[in-house]
């Protein structure tokens, strides 16, 4: 690497952006895909830094999260609005997290400004799930692709950005975080996320050794009744163990029933077929 991304993982996908970027070949619209919270949007608004030749970037970039700074057609308007005009620093950089969240009106409404940029216009986002994006905005997309960090770089983020963390405490985060840095960053800031990680690993290591049915049940009902955002947490929890344990076939179990639950499916009686099929073997 030839730049300071100060960027830990995506060493592919880095190769891949810095060439374009020290060739003067960035597209005017960037897709960069891999699972959440590994740090798409961390690397795209550096990518924005280096290209506007700014550390800060607040003029003519505008940034757009998934919980901090939603998009919606108001906001679209706004920028639509905005971009008219010309940048007072070397472009104007919109950046969208997970892409696909946007309803299909707004993905249209955007695709019209994807079609003819201005020169100085860029788009760079992200996406979780890309399958989910209109093909006819990926057609106009340059996508990098890339995954999650090794248990080495999230060691090193951790050494790096948090001084003297207990040694278990380090191990265990690299254990939940699944090279997935911006879990690990808020497992460390985060006790009780942290804790529910922990009494989710004892009640699975206690099922997968002698649970009961009964048990399994009991649990299923004490998941089901937590937000979604947290079961897709303990599903990953569920998957590291079952990884330890080179069970391949519970985990294309485990994913397809995540797949069932996220498409609606009753959460209580979904778990309680997963449970009772991983632990106790029932089908």
């Amino acid at each position: 690497m030839h730049l300071n991304w100060h960027i830990y993982g995506h060493s592919k996908a880095l190769e891949s952006i810095e060439r374009d970027f020290l060739s003067n070949s960035i597209p005017n619209t960037v897709l960069l895909t891999g699972p959440a919270h590994i740090g798409k949007f961390s690397l795209l608004k550096k990518l924005a830094e280096l290209m506007q030749e700014d550390e800060h970037h607040i003029i003519d970039t505008f940034s757009f999260e998934r919980e901090n700074n939603d998009l919606g057609i108001k906001e679209f308007r706004e920028l639509k609005e905005t971009l008219s005009l010309y940048p007072l620093r070397k472009y104007k950089i919109v950046i969208i997290q997970d892409i696909e969240r946007l309803s299909i009106p707004l993905q249209n409404a955007m695709l019209k400004i994807l079609e003819e940029p201005p020169e100085y216009v860029y788009f760079l986002l992200t996406s979780s799930n890309p399958e989910d994006i209109l093909d006819t905005i990926t057609s106009r997309c340059r996508i990098y692709k890339t995954g999650p960090a090794t248990d080495l770089e999230v060691t090193e983020y951790l050494e790096k950005s948090f001084r003297e963390l207990n040694p278990k405490f380090k191990e265990d985060i690299i254990f939940f975080s699944s090279g997935r840095i911006g879990i690990a960053s808020e497992l460390v800031n985060n006790d009780e996320k942290y804790q529910n990680m922990i009494n989710w690993l004892a009640e699975i290591r206690h099922l997968y050794n002698d649970g009961k049915p009964h048990e399994c049940l009991k649990f299923a009902e004490k998941i089901a009744e937590i937000e979604r955002t947290n079961i897709e947490e303990f599903i990953f929890v569920l998957i590291q163990f079952l990884r330890t344990k080179k069970a391949a076939d519970s985990l294309i179990f485990v994913q397809n029933t995540y797949e069932s639950i996220l498409n609606n499916a009753n959460i209580k009686i979904a778990l309680e077929v997963l449970f009772l099929r991983i632990f106790k073997g029932v089908v």
